[in-house]
C-alpha cells in the first residue's frame, strides 16, 4: 500500500478552526404533511477549515516559531495532491486517539472487524489508524514532536521466554506485579555477574531502556545497562516497593540493549514490564506489553482482555482480519492513534505574501472521504 502524505504541523496556524460533521438525508413530504426520511450516510463527512496567520518561506527559519519552510510544506502538500484530486491524512489535534476502545464482540466464527471510536453514544468506523512498521516520529498541532509509543522488546512481560538470554540467572513467573496482576517474574542470581538480556537492531540516535523492579532477597548491586550496554549503567536503588527505573543513550554497533545485571550470587529481584523504545526524550513513555513482535505505535489490540500479537492479524482500511476468529462473547478493544482520510475541497488555494518570505492563508478547506 502506498503511504499517503500527512497534513503538516505548522506553528503559524491561527484561530479559529472549524470542524463540521455533515450527513445527507432524503426527505419526501406527503400532501398530508407527513414526512418520510432516508439517511444516506451511516457516518458523517467531516469538513475542516483552518487558517494560517504566518508561513515562513525561508529554509533557515528567519521567522522564529513559525517553522522553517512552513510555506513550502503546506503548498507542497497541496501540489502533491493536485488540488482536490489526491488524498492525504489529517490528524485532528482534538480527536486522534482512543484508549481501550471496544470495536467488536467475538462470536467464534467472524474473523474480520472494523476499528471504531465512540463519541458519546455514536460509534464511527476508523479507516486510517496509525500503523507504522518501524518507529516513527508522531506529532499533532500544539504538541512537541516525539516518536509514537514503541517497544522493541519481544515478550516484554515474560523474562522466562527464550527471547531473553540468561547468564548465571534463573527466572520464575507468577509474581504479583505493580498493577495487581501476577505478571511479574523473579530473577535469581546463580553466579556473580548474572544477567538477563535482550538485543534489538538499532537504527536511531537515542533509546530509552526501562522496567519495574523491587528487591526480594540480598543486598548486592543491581544495575540496568544503558542501550549501548557499556560501562554507563544505572545502579538501581531497590527496596521492597515497586519502582520504574530507566536509562537512556545512543546504541552501539547497530544494536540497542535491554539488560539487567545482579552482582551477588543468591540475590533475587522481582521485575516487570521491560521496554526499549526509540525516542527523542530521555525518559520512558507509557508501557506497552509485547508478545512475539515488537510494537511501533499501531493499534494495540486485546481480545477478552488479553493482548493479541500483531503477527496474528492484518489491518487494511481499519479492518482487522484475525487469523483465528475470536471466541464467542470475547470483547475486542484497541488503543492507538488515527487520522482522517481527506481531500482538499477546491482546485485553487490563495496564499498571500504580506512581508518578505512571510505568507498567510485565510482559509484551507478539506473534507473527510469514504474508502470503503
Amino acid at each position: 500500500m502506498t503511504s499517503l502524505p500527512v497534513f503538516p504541523v505548522l506553528g503559524g496556524q491561527g484561530w479559529s478552526t472549524h470542524k463540521a460533521p455533515a450527513f445527507s438525508t432524503l426527505v419526501a413530504t406527503h400532501v398530508s404533511g407527513r414526512e418520510v426520511r432516508d439517511a444516506l450516510y451511516a457516518n458523517p463527512i467531516w469538513r475542516f477549515e483552518l487558517t494560517f496567520n504566518a508561513l515562513d518561506g525561508t529554509p533557515e527559519g528567519d521567522y522564529g516559531g513559525v517553522g522553517l519552510a512552513s510555506f513550502q510544506s503546506l503548498i507542497g502538500l497541496y501540489l502533491q495532491c493536485q488540488g482536490q484530486f489526491g488524498e492525504f491524512v489529517y490528524y485532528d489535534p482534538t480527536d486522534y486517539s482512543v484508549d481501550g476502545q471496544t470495536f467488536g464482540v467475538g462470536d467464534g466464527a467472524t474473523s474480520t472487524f472494523q476499528l471504531t471510536r465512540s463519541l458519546g453514544g455514536f460509534s464511527e468506523a476508523i479507516v486510517q489508524p496509525l500503523a507504522p512498521s518501524a518507529p516513527i516520529v508522531f506529532q499533532v498541532q500544539g504538541s512537541a514532536a516525539n516518536f509514537a509509543p514503541n517497544n522493541l522488546i519481544n515478550y516484554s512481560g515474560d523474562f522466562t521466554n527464550t527471547a531473553w538470554t540468561k547468564s548465571g540467572a534463573s527466572v520464575t513467573g507468577g509474581i504479583a506485579d505493580p498493577f495487581g496482576g501476577n505478571g511479574a517474574q523473579t530473577i535469581t542470581a546463580s553466579a556473580a555477574s548474572a544477567s538477563v538480556n535482550q538485543t534489538r537492531v538499532a537504527t536511531g540516535a537515542n533509546y530509552v531502556s526501562s522496567l519495574w523492579a523491587r528487591r526480594r532477597t540480598g543486598s548486592g548491586t543491581v544495575t540496568l545497562a544503558d542501550p549501548a550496554n557499556d560501562t554507563n549503567t544505572l545502579t538501581l536503588a531497590l527496596t521492597s516497593a515497586w519502582r520504574r527505573f530507566s536509562i537512556s543513550g545512543p546504541p552501539a554497533g547497530g544494536d540497542a540493549y535491554s539488560q539487567i545485571r545482579l552482582s551477588a550470587t543468591g540475590d533475587a529481584i522481582d521485575v516487570y514490564g521491560a521496554q526499549l523504545e526509540q525516542s527523542i526524550l530521555l525518559t520512558p513513555g507509557p508501557y506497552f506489553q509485547t508478545l512475539a513482535s515488537s510494537y511501533f505505535g499501531g493499534p494495540w489490540i486485546t481480545v477478552a482482555g488479553a493482548l493479541v500479537d500483531p503477527s496474528t492479524y492484518t489491518i487494511s482500511n481499519g479492518s482487522v482480519a484475525f487469523t483465528t476468529a475470536p471466541l464467542n462473547g470475547s470483547i475486542l478493544a484497541w488503543t492507538g492513534y488515527f487520522g482522517f482520510l481527506c481531500r482538499f475541497e477546491a482546485d485553487d488555494l490563495d496564499f498571500e505574501q504580506f512581508m518578505a518570505n512571510l505568507w498567510r492563508v485565510d482559509s484551507v478547506k478539506f473534507r473527510s472521504l469514504r474508502n470503503q
